[in-house]
């Protein structure tokens, strides 16, 4: 997931890219992104993700 991160242009040692690297640690959560078919779905999903992660504590 991390490879598709940096082929959506996401550099590697961007905050964005080490949010999304503690939140795919989420077995259900790289379910979740792994189904979304454009990069703009993936990143305003991780970036919404990071923003509600307390409120879905369930999706740990």
């Amino acid at each position: 997931m991390l490879k598709t991160l940096r082929e959506d242009g996401v550099d590697a040692n961007s905050e964005q890219y080490h949010l999304a690297k503690e939140l795919l640690r989420s077995r259900t959560r790289r379910t979740v992104f792994k189904r979304f078919d454009s990069k703009e779905t993936r990143l305003k999903w991780l970036q919404w993700s990071w923003q509600n992660r307390k409120a879905m504590k369930y999706l740990v």
